[in-house]
C-alpha cells in the first residue's frame, strides 16, 4: 500500500472514531486527541529497543506499533468539561477546569478497573462495535447528576470529607470518595480498599471482599468474593520523582492485573495518569487538563 493510501486510511479511521464517540455513545468521555493523532504521526510511540509495557502486556516498540496504538485507544480518557449541569444547584459550577484534574484521574482509574472486570484485560475497542457492556460503563461517568461516578457525584461526596465543590482533591481524598460511591453500584459489586501509610493488611482486604451467605450462614464460596480495586496513595516526590521509586514503578507496569496501575502526579496542582512504560525511563500518560464541551444528546 502506498504511503498516501495509508494516510488516507488512517484519517478515515480517525473520522470513524470521532463519529462513533460523538454520535453513538451520547456520553461526555472522549479519547485524547493525541491518541487519535497517533494514527497519523509516525513518531507517536518512542522508538526503543526496550520493551513497552501496557498494564502487564509486553510489546516491541517497532514490530508491535499498531498493537500498541490499538491498546492505547482502548483505554478511557476523561478530561475537564464545561457547560454541564451546575453542581449543587442552579448557581453551582458548570466546569471542572482548574480543579477537577484529580477527580478525572480517579474516574480513569475506576473506569479501567470496570472495563477489566466486565470485559477483561484483553478486550480492545473497535470503532465499528457498539458493545453494550462498554457503553454501560461509559455512561456511569457521564457528566450528569444521575451517573453514579460523575463529576457531580464525586464533588458532592467530597463534601463529606471536608472538600467543598471546586476545591482541589488529593489522591487519598478522591480514593476515599470512590470507595464510598462504589457501594451503590450493585452491577459491579466492586470493593475499593485504600491502603493508608503504604501498608496493605491482607486480613482487612479478605474481610472486605468475602461476604457470608445471608440466608443460611453457609461457608464462603467463590461467588461470595467481591472484586477488589486496591489503591495505594504514595507521594513519589516534590517537584520530580525520587529515583528510589523508579525500579518499583517499572515493575508495577509489568503486572498483569485486572485493574489499572495509575500514578497521580501533582505539580502546580496538576496531575496525570501513567499506565504505559516505554523503555527504562520513559512513560506515556493521559492528562485530564484539556477542556471539552459537555456532549448534549440531540
Amino acid at each position: 500500500m502506498s504511503p498516501d493510501n495509508q494516510r488516507s486510511e488512517r484519517r478515515l479511521f480517525v473520522r470513524q472514531l470521532s463519529h462513533y464517540l460523538t454520535k453513538n455513545n451520547g456520553i461526555t468521555i472522549r479519547l485524547r486527541p493525541a491518541c487519535l493523532e497517533a494514527t497519523l504521526e509516525p513518531d507517536d510511540i518512542p522508538k526503543t529497543s526496550e520493551p513497552v509495557w501496557i498494564l502487564g502486556k509486553r510489546y516491541n516498540a517497532i514490530q508491535d506499533i499498531n498493537k500498541i496504538r490499538q491498546d492505547i485507544v482502548s483505554k478511557i480518557w476523561i478530561t475537564y468539561r464545561k457547560n454541564f449541569i451546575p453542581i449543587g444547584g442552579n448557581e453551582g459550577l458548570t466546569s471542572d477546569k482548574g480543579w477537577g484534574c484529580m477527580l478525572r484521574c480517579g474516574q480513569m482509574v475506576l473506569a479501567q478497573a470496570l472495563v477489566s472486570l466486565h470485559l477483561g484485560r484483553d478486550w480492545l475497542w473497535d470503532p465499528q462495535s457498539k458493545d453494550q457492556t462498554y457503553l454501560k460503563i461509559l455512561k456511569k461517568f457521564q457528566d450528569s447528576r444521575q451517573a453514579p461516578y460523575s463529576i457531580h457525584q464525586i464533588a458532592l461526596m467530597g463534601a463529606s470529607l471536608g472538600k467543598g465543590v471546586g476545591q482541589w482533591f488529593g489522591p487519598n481524598t478522591v480514593a476515599q470518595v470512590l470507595k464510598k460511591l462504589v457501594k451503590y453500584d450493585d452491577w459491579s459489586r466492586l470493593t475499593i480498599h485504600v491502603a493508608l501509610d503504604n501498608t496493605v493488611i491482607v486480613s482487612d482486604i479478605r474481610e472486605l471482599c468475602l461476604t457470608k451467605n445471608k440466608l443460611d450462614g453457609a461457608h464462603l464460596t467463590n461467588s461470595d468474593w467481591k472484586p477488589l480495586l486496591l489503591i495505594v496513595p504514595l507521594r513519589l516526590g516534590l517537584t520530580e520523582i525520587n529515583p528510589i521509586y523508579i525500579s518499583g514503578l517499572q515493575k508495577c507496569f509489568q503486572f498483569k492485573l485486572q485493574t489499572k496501575f495509575g500514578r497521580h502526579w501533582r505539580q502546580a496542582q496538576c496531575c496525570s495518569l501513567f499506565h504505559r512504560l516505554c523503555g527504562p525511563r520513559s512513560g506515556l500518560f493521559r492528562s485530564p487538563s484539556y477542556t471539552k464541551n459537555m456532549f448534549r444528546r440531540r
